[in-house]
């Protein structure tokens, strides 16, 4: 199990490129690698109407996307009087429940929600979790987080299913088993605990999704949970240079209560410069620094297209962009979209074109067509026919 879709396709093709060649085809039929939703889903599926019906569900149950969800719980926001609160959207009450799941959390215990500090969309969700639950019965539905929940509470109290499980699922493998939050872990303890083939990959260091819910104590406490476990550590890097690696290594010295580790760089990989530490005053400051040094860069015999700037999201490349064209530096955004290329820019780029030149048909077309005004292509077709 893994946490995408995309890492679980990948591993899968792994597999079977390892697989077949060594005469393994056999095992490819009894593989299951998927997310963690995916693999639990389908053992629901498998278990019939009668593992389900304590719950109010059959096995041709419906899973409700976003959407769903948000449109069932704005129902329910209404029947309560509810909707249109301060604070209380379907979107934050639809979170506060996710949450509350991925903790272990069920409906009975709603109330857990409301506490004095409680946000509004919090008490709002401990209000109307019964009443959203009852509505997920009525229509065999799941939402995405009772996936893992349902599962969670049959293993735990069903011993004969428990047994029945763990005879189809033998090796349980779980992959960034940091990012693992508290419903998750009950889920891999249970299917484990018959058998007891687990196997875990994971970095403390990674851990960086606890705002999801993700606990870093499921992999820090694994050897307290598994005393038997066998620990290996990956400590050679194939993608870092040495220094790099130092300098991780330095920063990741200060951790407190992490599984002590040292990185070294693979015997192929070159030695590399030592990082640069700046710290800017603002973003476009940053914007500059950056245009510079690649000028710098260019100048010394290294080619743009030899360069690249790693930013955490994509909202950040419009500071670089400027500061790049400011400098006259051609540079390619990679997996987003540039903010020249952005429809409202251009369109607002459109209008201004068109307050300097009123002869510019192409900027009278977008104009017309953003915002929509009830015309087909036909209407601003003929427009243009009778301009010219």
């Amino acid at each position: 199990v893994t946490f995408t879709r995309k890492a679980a396709d990948e591993m899968r093709t792994r597999l079977e490129k390892i697989l077949r060649p060594s005469g393994h085809e056999a095992g490819l039929s009894g593989l299951r690698v998927g997310t963690f939703h995916a693999q639990m889903a389908m053992a629901l599926r498998l278990g019939g109407d009668g593992v389900l019906e304590r719950y109010g569900r059959t096995n041709r149950f419906t899973v409700y996307d976003e959407d769903d969800r948000e449109r069932t719980i704005r129902a329910a926001l209404r029947d309560a009087g509810l909707d249109g609160m301060p604070g209380v959207t379907p979107g934050n009450v639809a979170g506060a429940i996710s949450r509350a799941k991925n903790d272990g959390l069920t409906s009975e215990r709603a109330g857990e929600l409301s506490l004095s500090r409680a946000s509004s969309a919090m008490r709002a969700a401990a209000r109307i979790w019964p009443d959203y639950e009852a509505r997920l019965r009525a229509a065999d539905a799941l939402d995405f987080d009772d996936l893992l929940m349902l599962p969670v509470l049959l293993l735990e109290s069903d011993a004969t299913i428990r047994e029945s499980w763990s005879a189809r699922i033998r090796y349980l493998l779980v992959d960034e088993f940091q990012d693992t939050n508290a419903i998750q872990m009950r889920l891999v303890r249970a299917l484990s605990s018959v058998h007891g083939n687990l196997f875990v990959v994971g970095d403390d260091a990674q851990s960086i999704y606890s705002f999801r819910g993700a606990r870093i104590e499921n992999i820090l406490d694994f050897e307290k949970s598994y005393p038997d476990a066998t620990v290996v550590k990956l400590q050679t890097n194939y993608r870092s240079t040495q220094p790099i690696l130092d300098l991780a290594n330095a920063i990741l010295s200060h951790n407190t209560g992490n599984v002590p580790k040292m990185l070294v760089a693979g015997p192929n990989n070159p030695r590399g410069a030592k990082p640069l530490f700046v710290r800017a005053q603002n973003e476009w400051a940053e914007g500059r620094f950056l245009a510079e040094a690649a000028y710098a860069a260019r100048s010394g015999g290294i080619r743009w297209g030899e360069m690249a700037i790693l930013v955490r999201t994509n909202a950040q490349t419009r500071v670089l962009e400027q500061a790049f064209a400011e400098r006259g530096i051609p540079y390619r955004i990679l997996g987003g979209v540039s903010f020249w290329a952005r429809a409202e820019v251009r369109d607002l780029v459109a209008y201004l074109r068109l307050l300097a030149n009123p002869r510019d048909g192409a900027a009278v077309k977008r104009a017309l067509a953003a915002p929509s005004r009830g015309m087909g292509a036909k209407a601003i077709e003929w427009i243009d026919e009778e301009a010219k």
